[in-house]
This record gives structure tokens, C-alpha cells and sequence, in this order.
């Protein structure tokens, strides 16, 4: 008896019920094989002894070449022995090596690794590898079986031994990587006694045989076994996961068919876990069958399936399925057997009476109807049809689709090619694509009375009905191949029933699909231009409901993601029990909404790949091989003859490509919006120019000057900074450029959010000015993208206006070729002509609620508050006006619309002046019932050839106006007082019936235009005034004058003291221009002019980085002059309602301090325009407010002071504060005052700090990043006139202008 790497030699002492192993006959010698090992006895606790070890000697007797009934009286003499040495062989095709080092040798000799464990030699006992594959019974295994969410797996997988058939009736467990302790001190004439202590171990995770997994809510560990039953790989590996991948493993392909020796190895395995699972195992009947199948697959190739075998795998494959949420059902499958079909007309009735009896009249069931199997891989029966309903896409030519977007390429290249007529509707029906025994495809149409369809309602909107949107009751997957028993079933379209998310989250509202949330979210009245205020979220919940409830009242079974959780972790539970796992793919499992709410979300998974299945496998049409006809779908050529076919083109495209002009779009971003924008760029610019998209970071700046078009898109990140892909490109090398080369031309589109209004799209006023700088030609003005506000309507009209100039600039494209292209991008045509709009009376008594409008013009929440309270902050001494407004929701919307915290914004929609509204209604020429409720429309023409006939235009509502009277849309959603633009007087000035040189010259001569506005600042009543020959009728003010924008105001109150208010501090802006006109703030002034009770719509904007520090024990310094203060109200409120709060709790945890707050305000005069100072000094007394400061400007007597002069007197107390306290810093004015205050800020830290100018700007960013410099900004506006500092150069106005407050 030879003991060579392959065998074992172990010792087993006798326990009173034996050794506990059993023994069967092997086929060939040794003809004894261990069966099994029986839980909790000596054999189990060593670990050495598995099922399908060879027994080759016993007590030094060899039984290698001993008949069995020989061999078993030998084993069975061993009662009488306390210990028993056997000497045993791992199964064909393994190895094991063991080598007991001595306690210092720490070598790996072998594939035997060695590793000192408290004291301990653990060795793990490598099985070697044939051709580097695991070795399975069902074939040869990759070493990847086995992807989940449970922690700490090193590697995937598991495998079982091949034995060559000598296995062939061992049932039980796999045969995982033994892994076993062995005591030094106990080695005797290396007979080596095991420890009791020894661990089974997977082979290729490394894990113990039994992956634990955790629930993180019920905080509760169960074991997966199962996976040691895997006999496909997945994927993933130490390096990497490919769990989100839709397709993790290799597509079946028909080139490929299962070779004779894989289908045996596969249908061993097969039969085994039938008569498994009927209680059969090992008796005469399995063994004749097993008989049968084998000589079936030795003579053909292939073998059949019993109808009773065909049920068992089908259920069991969906049993099997990892992405499947809804298999606790897998038991009650309902099997159509159509493997006898033979033509696609079969196959199409079979698929009839498949879809009745899962329609079932609402009363959904599941079924799989299975075609013939694969032979060769040239007669395959498919479906052609992803799933067996589904609605049809078409294709539009602006690029929209018609329909499914996901099934277009299957309508034009498929369907259509095979002569379908297409209907062109959003819910077309497609039609069967069938392949019979690999003749080509053909049609079939499902008859209308199969396919039931549900119209979608909302419970709660009447107006979703009017979508018109609705989807078919039964959900039939008909691509995937059914693998059952080595044997592959091409053909088995099978059925569940919905859960409600694929049809509401992913059908309707998957960006890829119907993508209908903007739709709803515009209904709905959301902001659908503000990620922040959740629309999507909103919309899909909404989406959702109605799913669920028009299947439920339609009586179509359906089930909601919760539900399917739920009875998911059931069915999970039940499979825990009784097969001792399951596989589940959580990426796929956990619901495509509310994920964390599931319980699902919170259960770690394990992935892997159990038999039977259902797979992937590759589109017919790309392995289909045509008897009677080549279509396009299906055109071959040899590779020499595309060679000079691309090869012929590239050298055409080069040459046309170098006769235009070139024009290089750069982009920088942070969030790859900027990059999107410039690949749109691309799609138009490519049509008639030379185009290159390239990073900022990448761009060569030498190639700057011989650039002919520079088209720049880029974002500004935080306060003023370039995105990370566009830090030291330009900047750096600018000044040294020569500025006498040809001069190029651009043009810039800046994003930004104007919820940092000191820095709004600062980066791209940045890169506009250098360009300037360096010689460059601004062909097309600079346009501001706020993502707060319209940024992609605002991009497309700059992307088609630089379009449009840069051909007239460059002298290409014909005016056809250019409206064509300049389709690409998706603005709408909204100027002016006559007859173009009209005004449509209405008969309705009563205008909208002008809160529901604005939210519809607005696309965003706005919600009704009421006026309570106006009182005048400053002295009535005063010459100036701060009024203090308190707001008050209009029934519940406050906590459900508006919440807000101290330090965020309330945004007002204010109303114009009534004498502004007036004289404009007295101007124009068709106001003469400026209160009658009208509709502006646009008119139309239905087809191209409808004005040659004479047929009338077709109008429909233009929705840039919602229905109301002039007087409304004049008052409410007009800005009237903004200076009209060069481009608007243009236009005005083809409606004058008189000389209107003057006119001409201001719409085309930028400096007396510039001049006359800084001058009269002039509203719209003004230039109807100043040219009273203008016969403008209303709707061009309605169609092209700008929209009455919100105003902001920061919020002066705290929610919990005022419960369902909003206090705003508003400083009346008053003054004269230049020409002596009087002018007047809108906002402010009309809270001035409002009665009490007055409607007021607002929405709340949430502005987190002035929100007060979460650890309320750091020290706040506020720094706000004048209505600066606004803010820092609310702050101090806030702080006296948790002071409260604290001394009411008697928890230790509640009891921690408020840190202090030091406050620095500055006004002119403390009895003028002191405001809140009494309320300041009630807050330092009751300790909300530790410390404060005043600076007086214009106090008689005393010097002028501003809060920078404060700051510096008290500056060791800021030193300490920011430096050693950890205090936060917070800035509220214009920026002028902002940008003192953080030099005065720098100029401490460098005194006291001793720190160089360098050091101390450091110490400010540092500040910043850390999130305790938090600056509320806003333009200093002056008689129309806004200063703001630039890197480039300095602004002399800001200066003069920054310590007026």
C-alpha cells in the first residue's frame, strides 16, 4: 500500500456508538468508499474523513486490491479495537498533502501552509488542481462560485470532487477544503491523534463551510450550506465585483452547444436531486434511471426529459433564480409541456393559451411553457421577443421617442424588417417574433382580447386619468433559456405577476423608459428645476399609488414592494429550513424604491449559481443564420472588404472635416453637468464645424492662440473655485501669452447656484475675463446656468443663440441647414411676430389661486402665507424705512411646504406697483378690458402644405402664461421694472408708427444703450412714455418681457419659538436716478404698501451652510451690519428655546452648555436705525446672546465706525475664540462688507498668530473647509447698479461702495 501526497493516514479512537462512518462499494478497486460521516461523532470532529474517500488499509492492512464483502468484514472486526488507523485516498483528480512541521519551521512545503495558532499548528490541506480548474462531479468548476453581501469573504465559491463515476451514489453534502489543528506534543511515530477542536472549511472562500449571514435590524445570524452546491462560477474575485452588472456570466450561445460529456456530468446531478426530492434516492428505480440517461447520452448526444422531471425542473429553476423577489410561489408553477411543437404557428397557439391561462381574467398565474430543447445549435426554437407583451418605441426625428424607448431598436430593426405596419402610438402591442426548429422568424399579431391592459388613475388626482397612460396585466419574460439537467431549453417563456415598482418605478419612470416624472412633477405642482426639494421622490411615490390602486380596482393581481419583502424574507426563511440556504442577488432583490424601508434592505445575501436555472443567453438575431432572405438587420461582409470601406470614409471625413472651421468646446465640472452640456454642444456644433470636446485639465494651453472657436462650459465650486478638472489650467499661463497672435473668438456658459450669491458662477466670470485679457474676440455674451432656477433652459437658449452667431460670424451653413440643426437643441421658438399669439377670452368667473400658478409658471412649491404683522424697525426720525413683516401659513402648509431652520431663506413673490400696472394697461393697444379672464395661445400650422390650402391655424395654450387678466399678468408674473434688453427694444422698434431714430440707435449701439440705462434706469412704462409712437399690443409684453422673479429674504425667526411663521427683516429700497425719477423696490416696497391678511406666496429655501454648528457647546461669532442682522434674529431665538429646553431636561446628556455667541451689528445711529436693540439686549440677559457689539457709521460726535473697526478692537477675544475655542464665523451683508470683514479677520490672525499675509489667507481657507466660515452674501445694489469683486481686476465702485450699509 503506497502513501503517497494523495493519501491520508489518520487514527480514530472508538466511541460506544462507533467510529462514526459508513461505508458502499466502488465500481473498481479499492472498492470501498466512505458514504458517510454521521454529525457529532469521532470520524466528524476530526475533519479529515468525507464522503468519497477512498479506503485503502486499515491497522496496516491493504484493501486495495480486497473484494468489498472482503473488505467490509475487515472494517467490521474493528469493533473490538479502541483505536483504528485507516489509511484512506482523496477522489480522482485531487490531492492532499500533509507535512507536520517542527514548531519553528514556518515554511509552505507542498501546498501545505503553516500557521502558528496559539501554540497550534494549523495546516490547511490544499486539493490540487487539473489544468488550474476545481474539479466538480457536474464538470470542470472556475475557483469563483459563490458573490454576496456577506463580510469578510476573502474568495467566492465552493466545489465538489469528480470521481469519474466512482461517486456515482454517494448522496450528502459537497466535499469543501479540509482545515484541521494538529497538537505537537501529541505526535507519536507519526501516527497523528486530531483534535477535537477541528473546523470544516470551504475551499475557495476560505470561510467555514457555513457562510454566516446577518440581519441588521432582528440582529440575528443564520448559515448558508447551499452554496456549497454551486456549480457555476460567478465573476467576481479578490479584486473585484461585478454584482451590479446585468449580466455577471457568460451569454449561452447557440455557436456554443453543451458538449456530450458536460450534459452527462449535468444530468447525473439532475437525476439525483429529483429522486431526491421525491424520497427515492438510491433505490432500484433511480439506478435504472440513471442507467437510461447515460446510455441515451453515450448513443445520442442528448436524452428527454419525463414530464414529471420537466415539472421538478422548471419549479426548482425558479426556486434556484437569485433575482427573483417572488419566489415563495415557486411550488405552484403551472408546467405547458410543448416540446412536441414543430412550426411557429404551434408555437404561437401555444403561446395563446399560455397568456389565457396567466391572464386567468385579472386573477394572475404563473406558468412557463417549454419548447423543444437545443441540439446542434442550428434548429433552436426562439423567442424572438424580450418578453411576449410588450408595447412598441418609434423613433422621432428630433431624436424622442414614441412609445418604449427600451423596444425601439427591436420595432425598426426586427419587427418592421419583417414587414410589421407600426400604428405609432405610446401603447402599441408588439408582435411575436417566432423561430421554429431554426427556420426564420415570423409575425404573429396576440389577439386584442388576450392582452389585458389597465388604464392608470390616481386615487387622489384627477388629472392622472388625463395622462392617458396605462399597462398590460401579465409580466412574461420570454429570452431566457431554461437549463435544467445538462439540457438547454431555448425556448421557455415563463410568468409571475407584477410587484408594483416595475411597473411605476421602472417601466414608467426609468429616465430609459416612459420617463413621465417631469410630467407628473409639473401636475403636481413641484419644483421640478430643484433637486433639492425631492420632486423625483415625490413623483415616484405618486406614480406608484396609482399603479397599485388601478390594478386593484381592476382586479389584476399585483403585489407592492413591501408585501413582496416581506414574504421574501418568509421564503428565505423557509429555504433556510429546509435545503440550508438560498442564493439571492441583493442588487436585484432589494426594491427599486424605498430600499432601506424593506427588510430586505437590511439581510445580508449570498450570490451564486444553483441548477437548474434560467440564464441569459445572446439575441437570436445575432447568431441567426437566414434561409430565405438577408435583411438589414443581418448584413455580412468580409473583414478586407470593411477595412477599405472605413479606411475609404476616414480619408473623405478628414478632408471635409479640415475644409471647416475648427471649434474646440472645453468643459469643467464637478458633477458632470457641464460635461453633459458640452456633449450637447457637440451634437449641433459637429453638423456644420470642425469639433473636439476636452477637459479643461487635459487641454494643452499652448493650442489657446491658434484656436479660431473657443466655446468654454464650466461650474464654479463653493465659493468662487474651479471645479477640480479646471484648477491650474488658464490662470497660471495667461499672463505670459502673446496677446498680438490672431485673435480667436468664444464665448462662455457659467453654472452656478445662486444659493451662494457671492460666488454665483464666479469662476466662469473668471475664464470670460481672461479670455478678454488676452486678446480674445467675445462673439456671444457670457450666460449665468443657476441650478436653483431654469439652468438647462437658460443653457439651451445661450447653445442656440452661440450656434446661430457663430455661423453668421464664420459665414456657414444656408438658414435651412442651420434652423435644422439648431433642432438639436430643444429651445422653443417663443419670440414675437404678429398673429403669431393671441389672447382668448374665458368664461370663467374666477382667476386661479395665484399661488397654484406661480408654482405651475415657476415649476416649484409656492404656498400661501397671509400678512399679520408690519412693524417700522428704525426711528420715525428716520429718513429710512426697515420694516420687520411676520408671515403666517395659510392652513397646514407651513410644516408639510415651508419648514425651515434659523439661517435659511424665504423666497417672495411679490406684486408691481398698481400705478406701474396702470400706465402700462393706458399704453398698449388692446387692454381696454384689462379684468377679463383670457388665455394666451400660439398658433400654429398643422402640416406643411396647410397655409397653401387655407385651412385655418391650430391654437393651442401657451404655457409660458397661465390664465388670468392682463391686470394679474401685469401685476404678478411680468417684470415690468427691469430695463428692457437691446434685443426687446429691437423688436420694439418695428412697432413704432412714427420716427424712432432714438429707438434704433439704443437697440444697436451698446454704449448709448448702457449709458441710457445707467442713467434713467428705465422700467416699461418709461420706454412707452419716452416713445409714445410704439403701438405694442399685450401679447408681446406677455411673451417677451422676463418673468416676475422671486425675491429672497433671509428668515428672522426660529420655527420652534413662532410655530407656523416666517419673519422676514426688509430694508425699503427707495431712491432717485440720475434723470430725478423716483425708484422703488418691488418686494419691499409692496410689503410696505400690502394690507394686513394679504396673501403673500413664498416658498422656504434651505441653505445648510449658514445653518448654526450641530455641536451647540462651539462658541458663534455673527457679523451682520444693518438688515445683515436678519439672519442672527433667528439664531438667538433659537438659542433662548433650547436654553429651555436644556434646564427642563434633567438627562445629563441634555444638560450641556450652550456656547457663547458674541454679536457685531452696525448701523449709523444708535437712536435712528439701532433695530432690535432691545430684543439684543433682552437675548444677553437671559444668556442667549453672550456678548454684543454696535458700530456707529454716523453717530454725531464720534468718529465713523464700521464692525471691522469693532472686530480689531476686540481681536484677542476673536483670536481665541477662532483659534483655541473652535468657534464659528458668520458673515450676513453685501459683499463689499464681507470681503472686509475676512481681511480684518486675516490681519488678526497675522498679529496675533504671527503668522506672514500667506499664512493667515491659509488659515481663513482653512476655516472655510472646515465648514466654520459661513458667509450669507449678497450684491450691494445701488440705483440699479450691483458691485461685485473679481480675481482679474479690481472694481473701484465695490470699493467705494462696500461700508455703505
Amino acid at each position: 500500500m503506497d502513501i503517497n501526497r494523495s493519501t491520508l493516514c489518520v487514527n480514530l479512537r472508538r466511541q460506544p456508538d462507533g467510529y462514526g462512518f459508513s461505508v458502499m462499494e466502488r465500481s473498481v478497486h479499492p472498492k470501498v468508499m466512505i458514504s458517510e460521516v454521521s454529525p457529532g461523532t469521532t470520524a466528524d470532529a476530526c475533519g479529515l474523513i468525507r464522503p468519497g474517500d477512498i479506503v485503502l488499509g486499515v491497522n496496516g492492512l491493504d484493501l486495495t486490491n480486497v473484494e468489498y464483502d472482503q473488505a467490509l468484514k475487515i472494517l467490521r472486526s474493528l469493533s473490538g479495537d479502541d483505536i483504528a488507523q485507516l489509511h484512506l485516498k482523496t477522489p480522482d483528480r485531487c490531492s492532499t498533502n500533509l507535512k507536520i512541521p517542527n514548531k519553528h519551521d514556518k515554511t509552505k512545503a507542498n501546498g501545505v501552509s503553516t500557521k502558528h495558532v496559539n501554540g497550534v499548528e494549523r495546516i490547511n490541506v490544499d486539493r490540487k488542481m487539473s489544468n488550474g480548474l476545481l474539479q466538480n462531479r457536474n464538470g470542470i468548476l472556475d475557483k469563483n462560485n459563490v458573490c454576496g453581501s456577506v463580510k469578510n469573504v476573502k474568495k467566492s465559491g465552493n466545489a465538489r470532487m469528480n470521481s469519474n463515476g466512482e461517486t456515482k451514489n454517494i448522496s450528502g453534502p459537497p466535499l469543501p477544503e479540509r482545515e484541521y489543528q494538529l497538537n505537537n506534543s501529541r505526535e507519536e511515530n507519526n501516527n497523528y491523534q486530531t483534535s477535537a477542536s477541528a473546523t470544516k472549511c470551504c475551499p475557495i472562500t476560505g470561510q467555514k463551510t457555513a457562510i454566516k449571514m446577518k440581519n441588521l435590524i432582528q440582529d440575528k445570524t443564520s448559515s448558508d450550506t447551499l452554496h456549497a452546491k454551486a456549480q457555476e462560477a460567478v465573476a467576481c474575485s479578490e479584486g473585484h465585483c461585478v454584482g451590479s452588472l446585468m449580466t455577471q456570466a457568460t451569454k449561452h450561445s447557440s455557436k456554443n452547444p453543451r458538449p456530450k460529456e458536460d450534459v452527462l456530468v449535468q444530468a447525473e446531478e439532475f437525476i439525483e436531486q429529483y429522486y431526491a426530492s421525491i424520497g427515492k434516492s438510491l433505490t432500484q428505480g433511480h439506478k435504472e434511471r440513471l442507467h437510461q440517461v447515460k446510455a441515451c447520452i453515450e448513443k445520442t448526444g442528448t436524452y428527454d426529459l419525463t414530464y414529471e422531471e420537466l415539472s421538478f425542473g422548471a419549479k426548482t429553476a425558479w426556486r434556484n433564480a437569485p433575482r427573483c423577489i417572488g419566489r415563495i410561489q415557486w411550488s405552484r408553477l403551472k408546467i405547458f409541456d410543448a416540446r412536441y411543437i414543430k412550426t411557429a404557428k404551434e408555437m404561437f397557439e401555444a403561446l395563446c393559451t399560455h397568456v389565457k391561462y396567466a391572464t386567468n381574467g385579472g386573477n394572475i398565474q404563473s406558468a412557463i411553457t417549454v419548447f423543444p430543447q437545443r441540439t446542434d445549435g442550428k434548429h433552436d426554437f426562439r423567442v424572438w421577443n424580450a418578453q411576449f407583451i410588450r408595447y412598441a418605441g418609434y423613433r422621432q426625428p428630433d431624436g424622442t421617442v414614441i412609445g418604449d424607448p427600451a423596444n425601439v431598436d427591436f420595432t425598426e430593426h426586427i419587427c418592421e424588417e419583417l414587414h410589421w405596419k407600426p400604428k405609432g402610438g405610446m401603447f402599441d402591442v408588439l408582435p411575436l417574433v417566432l423561430q421554429a426548429n431554426g427556420e426564420d422568424p415570423e409575425l404573429f399579431e396576440l389577439p386584442p382580447d388576450l392582452v389585458l391592459e389597465i388604464p392608470l388613475k390616481h386615487p387622489q388626482y384627477p388629472w392622472f386619468e388625463e395622462l392617458n397612460l396605462k399597462w398590460f396585466a401579465v409580466p412574461g419574460v420570454s429570452s431566457m433559456m431554461f437549463d435544467c439537467g445538462g439540457l438547454e431549453f431555448t425556448a421557455a417563456p415563463f410568468n409571475g405577476w407584477y410587484m408594483g415598482t416595475e411597473v411605476g418605478a421602472r417601466d414608467l419612470c426609468d429616465t430609459t423608459r416612459y420617463n413621465i416624472t417631469k410630467t407628473v412633477g409639473l401636475r403636481m405642482g413641484l419644483d421640478v428645476k430643484k433637486t433639492t426639494s425631492l420632486w423625483r421622490d415625490r413623483v415616484l411615490v405618486e406614480v406608484n399609488i396609482a399603479v397599485l390602486h388601478s390594478y386593484r380596482e381592476a382586479g389584476v393581481t399585483i403585489t407592492d414592494h413591501h408585501t413582496a419583502s416581506e414574504t421574501f424574507m418568509k421564503f428565505a426563511e423557509n429555504e433556510q429550513r429546509l435545503r440550508g440556504g438560498y442564493a439571492a442577488d441583493w442588487v436585484w432583490i432589494v426594491p427599486p424604491m424605498s430600499g432601506s424601508l424593506t427588510p430586505v434592505f437590511h439581510q445580508e445575501m449570498l450570490m451564486y449559481r444553483l441548477k437548474p436555472s434560467y440564464e441569459y443567453q445572446d439575441d437570436p438575431w445575432e447568431s441567426h443564420e437566414w434561409k430565405n432572405r438577408a435583411p438589414r438587420i443581418k448584413k455580412k461582409y468580409k473583414l478586407r472588404t470593411l477595412v477599405k470601406a472605413a479606411y475609404f470614409a476616414s480619408i473623405l471625413m478628414s478632408r471635409v472635416l479640415s475644409k471647416r472651421v475648427k471649434c474646440t468646446i472645453i468643459y469643467a465640472t464637478e458633477t458632470g453637468k457641464s460635461e453633459g452640456f458640452a456633449e450637447t454642444l457637440y451634437k449641433s456644433f459637429k453638423q456644420i464645424f470642425n469639433v473636439k470636446v476636452v477637459c479643461m485639465e487635459d487641454y494643452n494651453i499652448d493650442d489657446l492662440l491658434d484656436e479660431s472657436l473657443l466655446l468654454i462650459v464650466t461650474s464654479t465650486f463653493g465659493s468662487g473655485d474651479p471645479p477640480v478638472n479646471g484648477e491650474n489650467c488658464f490662470f497660471p499661463h495667461y499672463r505670459s501669452m502673446d496677446t498680438n497672435r490672431r485673435p480667436f473668438h468664444y464665448s462662455v456658459f457659467a453654472l452656478g447656484s445662486s444659493s451662494y450669491s457671492d460666488s454665483f458662477c464666479a469662476f466662469g466670470h473668471r475664464v470670460d475675463e481672461m479670455l478678454e485679457l488676452i486678446g480674445a474676440n467675445r462673439m456671444y455674451p457670457l450666460a449665468e446656468g443657476d441650478d436653483e432656477y431654469g439652468q438647462e433652459e437658460t443653457f439651451f437658449e445661450w447653445a442656440n443663440g452661440v450656434f446661430m452667431a457663430a455661423c453668421d460670424l464664420f459665414d456657414v451653413g444656408d438658414s435651412e441647414v442651420r434652423s435644422k440643426i439648431s433642432n438639436v437643441l430643444p429651445a422653443k421658438d417663443n419670440s414675437w411676430a404678429d398673429g403669431k399669439f393671441r389672447l382668448k377670452n374665458l368664461n370663467e368667473s374666477e382667476e386661479p389661486d395665484i399661488s397654484q400658478a406661480l408654482s405651475k409658471l415657476h415649476n416649484r412649491k409656492v404656498v400661501s402665507c397671509c400678512i399679520t404683522q408690519r412693524q417700522q424697525l428704525q426711528s420715525p426720525k428716520s429718513s429710512r424705512e426697515t420694516l420687520l413683516v411676520k408671515m403666517e401659513a395659510v392652513g397646514a402648509t407651513l410644516q408639510s411646504d415651508i419648514s425651515y431652520e434659523p439661517g435659511d431663506h424665504v423666497g417672495i413673490y411679490a406684486a408691481n406697483s398698481p400705478k406701474l400696472v396702470d400706465i402700462i394697461l393706458e399704453k398698449l393697444v388692446d387692454t381696454q378690458y384689462p379684468d377679463q379672464l383670457v388665455q394666451l395661445e400660439v398658433g400654429s400650422d398643422s402640416n406643411s402644405k396647410q397655409k397653401d390650402l387655407g385651412e385655418p391655424r391650430v391654437w393651442e395654450s401657451f404655457r409660458r402664461m397661465p390664465p388670468c387678466t392682463l391686470r394679474t399678468a401685469f401685476s404678478r408674473f411680468i417684470d415690468i421694472t427691469t430695463p428692457p434688453s437691446q434685443a426687446t427694444l429691437k423688436m420694439l422698434a418695428t412697432l413704432a408708427t412714427g420716427d424712432c431714430a432714438d429707438l434704433s440707435v439704443l437697440a444697436t449701439d451698446i454704449v448709448a444703450y448702457e449709458e441710457w440705462k445707467r442713467r434713467r434706469v428705465p422700467n416699461f412704462a418709461d420706454v412707452l412714455e419716452e416713445f409714445p409712437s410704439l403701438m405694442v399690443p399685450s401679447t408681446f409684453v406677455l411673451t417677451q418681457l422676463p418673468l416676475l422673479q422671486h425675491r429672497f429674504y433671509s428668515i428672522s425667526s426660529s420655527p420652534e419659538m413662532h410655530r407656523g411663521e416666517i419673519h422676514a427683516t426688509v430694508s425699503v429700497i427707495q431712491y432717485q436716478s440720475e434723470h430725478g425719477v423716483d425708484r422703488e423696490g418691488v418686494c419691499s416696497s409692496w410689503f410696505k404698501r400690502m394690507k394686513m391678511g394679504e396673501t403673500i406666496p413664498c416658498f422656504t429655501r434651505q441653505t445648510p451652510a449658514f445653518h448654526m454648528p450641530d455641536d451647540r457647546s462651539l462658541p458663534i461669532i455673527m457679523v451682520g451690519p444693518g438688515t445683515g442682522i436678519a439672519p442672527f434674529r433667528g439664531f438667538w431665538q433659537q438659542r433662548s428655546v433650547e436654553k429651555v429646553k436644556t434646564k427642563s431636561t434633567k438627562s445629563s446628556e441634555s444638560k450641556a452648555v450652550l456656547g457663547k455667541a458674541y454679536l457685531y451689528f452696525g448701523c449709523r445711529q444708535s437712536s435712528l436705525d439701532n433695530i432690535y436693540a432691545r430684543e439684543i439686549e433682552s437675548a444677553k440677559n437671559e444668556g442667549s446672546i453672550t456678548g454684543y457689539h454696535v458700530a456707529l457709521s454716523r453717530e454725531p460726535g464720534k468718529p465713523k465706525t464700521y464692525v471691522q473697526d469693532v472686530l480689531r478692537k476686540n481681536k484677542k477675544q476673536v483670536y481665541d475664540l477662532l483659534v483655541n475655542k473652535g468657534a464659528h464665523l458668520y458673515i450676513c451683508g453685501d459683499v463689499g462688507m464681507a470681503a472686509d470683514v475676512t481681511d480684518t479677520i486675516v490681519g488678526i490672525l497675522k498679529k496675533l498668530g504671527k503668522m506672514t499675509l500667506e499664512q493667515a489667507t491659509i488659515y481663513v481657507s482653512e476655516l472655510k473647509n472646515a465648514h466654520r466660515l459661513h458667509k450669507d452674501i449678497f450684491g450691494a445694489k445701488l440705483h440699479g447698479w450691483v458691485g461685485i469683486e473679481n480675481d482679474v481686476g479690481t472694481n473701484k465702485k465695490s470699493q467705494n461702495k462696500r461700508k455703505q450699509h
